[in-house]
């Protein structure tokens, strides 16, 4: 069913809000991929809080006018999914590299943050960063490690100083 001008400029407003609030926007090609694994896609991203949008270039190109990424228009060609990342900024470029390891066709072309375009490798490195909670779960790991591995070494220096032997046998 073929959009009024109304509703085109609707999608276009709603989606240029969305932008302005992103973090950073992934661009990938949709050729070939299904449409049940689409909506498999749309399911994960709202977990994440990543807006995930199947859109006409043309409509894409007004939508981003006047926002950070407005530098994306020159690279949108062909079929395109775009995610914005509102949470953490790596958000989008997780959920496309997942899925795009499981679904050969589909293909990130781009990403920008901050009126910059990314390299493929800013995009790999961006897709690795830790969301909150595994950079707590990490920060946890550690302060956990450093803090059992601290009172080892007080304890080993105290046997040490005062010659008391330890039997280190470990018994199963």
């Amino acid at each position: 069913m073929a959009l009024n001008l109304d509703e085109k400029k609707n999608i276009a407003i709603k989606i240029n809000q969305i932008v302005k609030k992103s973090l950073s926007v992934v661009l990938a090609s949709s050729r070939n991929i299904s449409v049940n694994k689409i909506n498999a896609l749309r399911k994960i991203s709202r977990q994440e809080n990543v807006f995930l949008y199947v859109i006409k270039n043309t409509l894409l190109k007004i939508s981003l006018k006047n926002t950070q990424l407005e530098c994306l228009n020159r690279k949108i060609s062909g079929p395109t999914i775009i995610g914005c990342s509102l949470d953490h900024p790596g958000s989008a470029a997780k959920i496309f590299r997942k899925f795009s390891q499981k679904n050969k066709n589909f293909k990130i072309t781009t990403a920008a943050m901050h009126n910059k375009i990314l390299s493929k490798t800013e995009i790999i490195d961006l897709a690795n960063l830790p969301n909150l909670k595994e950079a707590i779960a990490k920060f946890i790991f550690t302060i956990k490690n450093a803090t059992i591995g601290k009172l080892f070494s007080i304890l080993l220096q105290i046997t040490k100083e005062n010659n008391i032997k330890i039997n280190t046998t470990v018994v199963n």
